[in-house]
């Protein structure tokens, strides 16, 4: 899907994807210090997640993977493909879920697994699903409406596009 981010067009399946819990202190960590892995952030990861507490999850693929289903019940930064992660193996089951090791495991296919911190210059926009049939279509654009007053708290001009449509959301209707 080709879209035209502030005059480059960016192929959507080229980029990476990394969700977040929309709370307004997250939300503006993320934006101004870019998005850190759990050791950055202060904790050590116990639940054996893969990523672990020196990786951050990423997706990038087909919109049909499960990994994406999840992804689209999420708000999410949409990242340029210059970070470079690494891809996690589809497999469980690590021996290295919680090192620095740049061996990858994950649940999910089409995962990706980036080291350390992701800097905002990375960051191409906001990925938001705005299905008007979906049954949570009102919470979602309350989320909408939480982002776009976030952003314009802290200044920071982020395109938000709906990664149902492709379409870039014109932040001024949203009221």
């Amino acid at each position: 899907m080709l879209i035209n981010i502030k005059g480059n067009n960016v192929n959507l399946n080229e980029c990476y994807f990394h969700a977040f819990r929309l709370e307004e202190k997250v939300f503006r960590d993320i934006m101004i210090n870019g998005i850190k892995s759990k050791i950055l952030q202060g904790y050590i990861d116990k639940n054996r997640s893969y990523n672990g507490s020196f990786y951050i999850s990423l997706y990038k693929g087909e919109s049909n993977s499960l990994m994406m289903k999840i992804i689209k019940n999420k708000p999410c930064i949409i990242l340029d493909k210059k970070i470079h992660p690494i891809k996690a193996c589809f497999r469980n089951g690590s021996f290295f879920y919680n090192t620095p090791i740049p061996i990858r495991d994950s649940l999910y296919d089409n995962e990706y697994q980036s080291f350390l911190h992701i800097s905002p210059k990375y960051f191409l926009g906001i990925g938001v699903n705005l299905d008007k049939s979906c049954e949570d279509f009102k919470e979602r654009y309350m989320e909408l409406k939480k982002i776009v007053m976030w952003l314009n708290l802290i200044n920071k001009d982020l395109e938000i596009i709906n990664i149902n449509t492709g379409k870039i959301i014109d932040k001024k209707l949203v009221k």
